[in-house]
């Protein structure tokens, strides 16, 4: 299976990495940070994955990567939107507009564009999944953190539009991972109820236990918010 994946060079996205690619997967990723591209040894050593310096926010890079893609791979079967990024915690007066700014286009113009220039070619096979990560916060919203929530709310949406649109076979499903000791996570631990963050599980445990889950979407899921983690109240 051809899996596209965004964000890959930490927290969950690192993770899938890993697990797709000891189920024996091809990895089609990019991450802005060429830094840490360089050090997954075990991408970089086969030419049957492809890793790509790309910041989704910036839609001409995605654009570019979209075509260097389809001139190596005749299709994607799943695309997982992960990458994402937060605002300083603040009230939401206090926020910035480059900081409020750069949360809505990582995390919701990010997906359009991946959308954009990926999905067409899906459409046309009538086949494939996408995968919108999303959040807690894209159901409920918090202080502080309002810039995410209002993306991941956004997220929910975008996936719930883009369900009407596509074909029969096909399928567009928003999936919250829970409590993950991810980077962001760890920055909002202050904002958490008491007996929440000792719900978090690490990225390897989350990716081990949700690679088969994702694996099993099908078109039935078109549409649908799904929660993948051992720990949840309700899958």
């Amino acid at each position: 299976m051809n899996i596209l994946i965004t964000g890959i060079t930490s927290g969950i996205g690192l993770a899938l990495v890993k697990e797709f690619f000891d189920c024996g997967h091809t990895i089609i990723g990019c991450s802005r940070d060429v830094t840490k591209l360089n050090h997954l040894d075990c991408l970089q050593q086969s030419n049957n994955h492809f890793i790509s310096q790309v910041d989704v926010s910036n839609d001409s890079m995605v654009k570019q990567w979209s075509e260097n893609v389809y001139m190596k791979y005749d299709k994607i079967d799943l695309i997982i939107n992960n990458a994402g990024t937060k605002s300083k915690l603040l009230p939401t007066w206090q926020i910035s507009t480059e900081d409020f700014e750069q949360a809505i286009k990582t995390n919701v113009f990010g997906i359009a564009s991946v959308i954009r220039y990926f999905v067409p070619e899906m459409v046309k096979n009538n086949s494939g999944i996408i995968i919108n990560m999303t959040s807690e916060w894209g159901k409920y919203a918090d202080a502080y953190v309002s810039s995410y929530c209002a993306s991941k709310f956004a997220v929910e949406a975008l996936t719930q539009s883009l369900a009407k649109e596509l074909p029969q076979n096909m399928a567009s499903i928003a999936l919250n991972p829970f409590f993950v000791k991810t980077q962001l996570l760890e920055a909002c631990k202050e904002l958490f109820l008491p007996g929440e963050y000792e719900l978090s599980i690490t990225p390897d445990e989350w990716a081990k236990f949700s690679v088969p889950k994702i694996l099993a979407l099908d078109n039935t899921y078109n549409g649908k918010s799904v929660t993948f983690h051992p720990l949840a109240p309700s899958i």
